[in-house]
This record gives structure tokens, sequence and C-alpha cells, in this order.
């Protein structure tokens, strides 16, 4: 899909304005300025989208004045999805399963995912007990990372470098590109869409699983001699250490 062109003259730099942005001129400004650009760090928090386009500059607006947009089908949804069906311009973030299933429920595709803080800190460490952003970042940086939506966006921005020439010095790039990145939002349709069960045969199968079950403990209690909780750590303990 080609990006929707508007008519509004020069794009102010919305990037330098802090807070979130209120009127519709200055998110169809913020709108636009994702539109034109190459890549997008982003997130949502609390209602509230937020992004960067370089690191430096930031943005946020709620995503409740696009609903009504939607409902009214105004302009203002359309450059929003035009942003994110658009695989030419790079998305980036953190746990952006989590945010492909929020973008699927409002009917807004995700394409161009380019970079997973989260997934390429799980590649390169899988044994971390936590992938929180601020601890994560804060490990790999050595700095704390400062509270704000937009602190979290620009070390976003500076982590996806850092992690990637870790994952280039450990040969991980094909496996996170090829991979993992086109697994985030096949993964996040299949969390929204279940698993078909046919009840029928599970049932079955249980029934199968719990008489071979029972067969298996009675040939135990034969062996052993005597009945006894086969669950039980202590009387297993017992069983194979005293009585055998």
């Amino acid at each position: 899909n080609q990006p929707l062109q508007l008519d509004i003259g020069l794009v102010k730099d919305v990037l330098a304005v802090s807070g979130t942005l209120k009127t519709a001129k200055r998110i169809e400004e913020a709108l636009v300025k994702m539109q034109q650009s190459k890549e997008i760090v982003f997130d949502i928090q609390d209602g509230i989208f937020g992004f960067t386009t370089d690191g430096i500059g930031f943005a946020s607006f709620s995503l409740s004045d696009l609903e009504v947009s939607k409902a009214g089908n105004s302009k203002l949804w359309k450059i929003f999805s035009s942003v994110f069906e658009d695989e030419k311009i790079l998305k980036s973030g953190h746990d952006l399963k989590a945010l492909c299933k929020l973008f699927i429920s409002k009917d807004v595709g995700i394409t161009g995912i380019s970079f997973d803080t989260k997934i390429a800190a799980y590649l390169l460490k899988a044994d971390r007990k936590d992938y929180e952003f601020g601890e994560l970042y804060a490990n790999e940086t050595g700095e704390t990372l400062e509270d704000g939506f937009d602190n979290k966006l620009f070390g976003v921005w500076k982590l996806k470098n850092i992690l990637w020439d870790k994952l280039k010095s450990d040969n991980l790039i094909k496996i996170f590109e090829d991979i993992e990145v086109p697994l985030i939002s096949i993964l996040a349709e299949m969390e929204l869409a279940g698993v078909r069960i046919d009840l029928g045969s599970l049932k079955k199968l249980s029934k199968s699983v719990n008489e071979e079950t029972a067969k298996l403990e009675k040939n135990i209690y034969k062996l052993a001699g005597i009945e006894f909780n086969i669950n039980s750590p202590a009387q297993m303990k017992d069983i194979l250490f005293e009585r055998l």
C-alpha cells in the first residue's frame, strides 16, 4: 500500500514537542512525520501511543483519539493504519508480540517489524530471569533508565544498536532475522485465535493414559510388595532405599 499523502503544507517538527499531543492538527503532523520516516521505535503505555524516529525527538498521543477518528472514517486513522501496513517503514520496540496483539485486535496489521530488544536479549542470553526493559537496559549499558515514556523509547533506540552488534558477533543475525522476527506477528495471531481442540479425541486419549497408568501402578506395587503413594517422595524413598 502506498502511504496516504496529505496536503497540509510543511510538517512541523512535532518530535521536539514534549507531552501528549492533544489537537487533531498536532496528531496529524505526528502521523505524517511517522509516514515519512524510514524507521520508528514505538510503544504503547496506558492507551498512549509514543514514537521516535531518531532516538532524540519524541511524540505521543492518545489512541482513544484515533478510535474516534476510526469511527468517523477520518484521515487520522487512515494515516495511522498506513504507517503500520507499510513494510518499508521499519518498526522496532520491546516485546512487540504484545503490541502486535493489541494492533490486531484493532484490525491493524503490522508489517516491517525490524527489531525487538526482548527477542534479541533472549537469543543472546536465554537464561535471564527477567526481560523487563529497565533491568535489561541497565545490564547492557551500565546506566539507569530514567522514568518517562520518552526515555524508554530513546533507550530502545540505543539498546537495539548495542544488541545488534552482539547478535552479529555471535553469528545470530540469520536466526534473528529469518526465524525470530517473522514469528512475532505469527505468534501474536495464533495466541489471539487460539487452538481448536477435538474434545472427543482428547477424552479417548485421557482414558487410554489413565488405563495405562493404572497398569503401571499395579506392576510397581507388585514389585514393591506393598501399595504406597507413588507421588510421595518420602514414600518412594522408603521403597527404593529401605525395602528394595
